[in-house]
């Protein structure tokens, strides 16, 4: 049996010495570097989170936006599913605490409003139809009535909807579904898709006029009554 030299494994016992403290200050190293950041990293998230939530929110009001302008009907879920009601309140974009306008301002609109010397207001009808084969999600019929019974001008538009639940604890906020359709002394629209809020349910219906590029109005008409047809 051969037998190991002392010098040789003196040799070895000084190089794995070596060894254990060349990778000891290795780790001494590295745990100075990376201790801080995990005493750091929960400041900076304290930090950086308030502007990526703002970012995030932002981009979830963008989108919402754009989906209320381009809801669908969602016609292919069944009546009889169990999700059909959440389903056509989110394609309706019925969301709590949600709007491009604060809640409060809407509520604050008037029920008249007088434009170059010429009083307006608004008549709606609120419903849903139970018909067998309709959709049943809301519609809300607007009339735009000019008072002096004279024909609405052209350049007077109305182009956004809201519908104000519990005092603004539901809202639909949508666009007008069809062209508007001029008569003698008012302009006639309709918003089609809406939530399926209870019939006999009171809303406040609020709109938005344009004139030209620069001037905007709000109106307002309180308490109607959710109505239903069959």
């Amino acid at each position: 049996m051969k037998l190991i030299n002392q010098d040789a494994c003196h040799d070895l016992v000084k190089s794995i010495g070596k060894m254990a403290k060349f990778f000891m200050n290795k780790l001494v190293f590295l745990t100075v570097i990376v201790s801080p950041l995990w005493l750091i990293s929960p400041t900076m998230g304290q930090f950086l989170q308030p502007s990526d939530v703002i970012a995030q929110d932002q981009l979830n009001q963008g989108i919402y936006l754009d989906a209320c302008s381009n809801s669908s009907s969602f016609s292919d879920v069944p009546k009889e599913h169990w999700a059909y009601t959440d389903v056509v309140n989110i394609g309706s974009c019925k969301m709590k605490h949600r709007s491009s306008v604060p809640i409060n301002n809407l509520l604050a609109a008037p029920n008249r409003v007088t434009i170059a010397g010429r009083s307006y207001r608004i008549e709606t009808f609120v419903w849903r139809d139970f018909m067998p084969g309709s959709p049943e999600s809301m519609i809300a019929n607007l009339r735009l009535i000019a008072e002096d019974g004279n024909n609405v001008p052209s350049n007077l538009t109305v182009d956004r909807l809201w519908v104000i639940k519990s005092n603004g604890k539901e809202v639909w906020e949508t666009t007008f579904s069809d062209e508007p359709r001029f008569s003698p002394g008012f302009v006639e629209m309709v918003a089609r898709g809406g939530p399926v809020w209870e019939p006999d349910s009171t809303v406040d219906v609020v709109v938005r006029l344009h004139q030209g590029l620069d001037q905007t109005y709000f109106l307002r008409s309180v308490s109607q009554t959710i109505q239903r047809t069959d």
